[in-house]
């Protein structure tokens, strides 16, 4: 099915539930603002299992995925824009 089809409507029928939830497009606040579990995986093996604030050795569990570029300020939740970070450095950004 084409997109078209999905936002005009099959055959001319309005669609009365969009398959996106609610009575109107998408809008951008719809973003993944998360990394999926294997890409925090991917970006922890990057960081070499470490703090990128200060290089000292962390857990898997206690990583936290920072943003070099805020989802506030137009960031994308994406592996170019995410840092490996432990809990402290994380929320001193």
């Amino acid at each position: 099915m084409r997109d078209k089809d999905i936002i005009d409507g099959i055959l001319g029928e309005p669609i009365k539930h969009p398959p996106w939830g609610g009575n109107s497009k998408p809008t951008g606040s719809n973003k993944k603002r998360t990394l999926g579990s294997r890409e925090k995986q991917i970006l922890y093996d990057r960081a070499k299992h470490r703090c990128e604030a200060t290089g000292h050795k962390i857990d898997f569990s206690e990583m936290q995925v920072g943003h070099k570029n805020p989802h506030s300020k137009g960031g994308s939740a994406t592996l170019r824009n995410s840092v490996c970070l432990c809990y402290k450095h994380n929320k001193l950004q």
